[in-house]
């Protein structure tokens, strides 16, 4: 994807905060969050690994983490992230490895493929309030986008 294509609106960064409900529908409020927010942010080019990144996210919380279950977008000069945060006990700071399956499971793929659509990814302490995993993408801050 070219530079020229990912831009960020010259404004005041809007970030968006949502508890997610704890059942089945989670991650459809993750993604129509995370779409309806990446394209009033003028990042519409950005949605598609968005999206597939905060599934893959809101899944690995709900699955490992500990409810309530929270979405942050944040967008600011040269970035925007998201984060899916949970209250389990949090540990160090870390980047994701890489790590490939060749086997037939069906799960353990979400890190890769969260790392695979985004230019960062990783957990963050969030000292007393628990864990957060992110993916966040590069940005052109100086030009502002058509629509």
């Amino acid at each position: 994807m070219s530079d020229s294509a990912r831009t960020v609106q010259e404004r005041a960064s809007e970030d968006v905060r949502t508890e997610l409900p704890d059942d089945e529908s989670a991650a459809g409020v993750a993604r129509k969050a995370v779409g309806e927010t990446f394209e009033r942010w003028g990042l519409s080019v950005l949605v598609d690994d968005a999206v597939l990144a905060v599934s893959e996210l809101v899944t690995n919380a709900f699955k490992h983490g500990v409810p309530p279950v929270v979405l942050e977008l944040r967008q600011r000069e040269g970035v925007v992230r998201v984060d899916v945060s949970d209250t389990r006990p949090a540990t160090n700071s870390v980047e994701w490895p890489v790590v490939v399956s060749l086997d037939s499971d069906e799960s353990g793929r979400g890190r890769g493929i969260i790392q695979a659509v985004s230019d960062h990814s990783g957990t963050t302490r969030n000292t007393d309030e628990g864990t957060s995993d992110y993916a966040s993408w590069d940005v052109d801050p100086h030009t502002a986008s058509a629509g």
